[in-house]
């Protein structure tokens, strides 16, 4: 019985062996999973961060964009009234001399 016992020792220890060896190749690969994991959720931050940033540029040039709209828009108006005025001024200046020339004429 005793070169039995010994045969059994020698697959039990071959198969702690693999095991053993099975064991470090998966802490190796949870190793590997855990580093990409943390580079993933470090990359997701960045580019949170990044899309706040370009938001908040993009608001603001908006921001920007709506003043100087706004801005046009009351000089433009300032503009039309000033046109309309000079206009109505015109007007009564050539009805005046539409009616100096009838009179002449008649």
């Amino acid at each position: 019985g005793c070169s039995s016992g010994s045969q059994l020792l020698s697959s039990v220890s071959s198969r702690i062996d693999r095991i053993t060896c099975e064991r470090k190749h998966l802490e190796g690969e949870l190793n590997t999973a855990v580093s990409e994991l943390g580079s993933a959720k470090a990359l997701h931050a960045e580019q949170n961060c990044t899309t706040a940033y370009l938001l908040r540029k993009a608001q603001h040039r908006l921001d920007e964009e709506t003043e100087q709209a706004q801005a046009s828009a009351v000089a433009l108006k300032s503009r039309i009234g000033t046109a309309a005025l000079h206009l109505k001024d015109e007007r009564v200046r050539r009805q005046h001399l539409f009616q100096q020339l009838s009179a002449e004429q008649g």
